[in-house]
């Protein structure tokens, strides 16, 4: 039997829940006392379908209440990280400039180029022939591009900067190892489109040093990233010494990253 305080924190647990599954669907406004009244409804009608699950099939209750304890507690996790670690970090602009300064990221190597794609066999056999007679002055003409790698330019025909892993139907390695802007690579088959493409080498922008705004979602990733497991460590270290605990390192050590599910160890 649930003691008054579990009880009420079951409660609260669940009316947080309950008011962001509504959030997704529908605007919140506490402090409307139509939204109030809508969403006591809600409440209210979720409760009486449960009380009539209950009473048709009592052992889907059982397994629906002890998933919903479940879920309880990994919600009760969540928020408690949340509040003693994530809430309590905070990353100054004098933390990125510092970073940045001590270890700026690089950009690595990019390559933009001209892209070709065919949408079956026919204009294949048709590209294979124009390149085998030399007659590949006007090719872009005769065939399409591929929008979504396409730049700020517009033509479909022009891909943005790219890295290597980005280059798609495998010609990544191939596109990066060429010197000369009139070698077409390709036509490959590019299964998640249903087509294939081409590819000719059209310029190099070469690795260099991030500017610091470039830099800022790496910088704020890795401080944010040690900061954390700093507070995690320290908060940890209060909870053994308010409370007389002593931590299990092997445990600590195990935890994954997602707190909810601390619960399952």
């Amino acid at each position: 039997m649930l003691d008054l305080d579990e009880r009420v924190a079951g409660a609260v647990v669940r009316m947080v829940e309950e008011i962001r599954l509504e959030a997704e669907t529908r605007l919140v406004q506490p402090s409307d006392t139509a939204w109030l009244s809508a969403f006591a409804d809600v409440i209210l009608y979720r409760e009486a379908l449960a009380c009539r699950l209950g009473e048709i099939d009592p052992e889907a209750e059982d397994s629906i209440a002890l998933e919903a304890a479940g879920y309880g507690m990994r919600l009760a996790a969540d928020t408690l990280y949340a509040m003693f670690v994530i809430d309590s970090i905070g990353i100054t602009p004098e933390m990125l400039d510092s970073a940045y300064a001590a270890a700026p990221p690089g950009v690595p190597e990019m390559r933009s180029f001209v892209c070709l794609s065919f949408r079956d066999t026919v204009e294949v056999d048709a590209f294979r022939d124009a390149l085998a007679s030399g007659g590949t002055g006007g090719v872009e003409g005769l065939f399409g591009g591929l929008p979504g790698l396409s730049g700020p330019v517009g033509d479909e025909h022009l891909t943005r900067p790219m890295s290597a892993g980005e280059v798609p139907a495998g010609l990544g390695a191939s596109l990066f190892a060429a010197t000369d802007t009139t070698t077409w690579f390709g036509p490959a088959p590019y299964s998640e489109q249903e087509i294939w493409v081409a590819f000719r080498l059209r310029s190099v922008l070469p690795a260099r040093q991030a500017t610091l705004e470039e830099a800022l979602p790496e910088l704020e990733s890795r401080i944010s990233a040690a900061r954390e497991q700093a507070r995690f460590d320290e908060w940890m270290r209060s909870l053994e010494q308010t409370y007389g605990l002593e931590m299990n390192e092997g445990v600590v050590n195990r935890l994954p990253p997602d707190p909810s599910l601390w619960s399952e160890l």
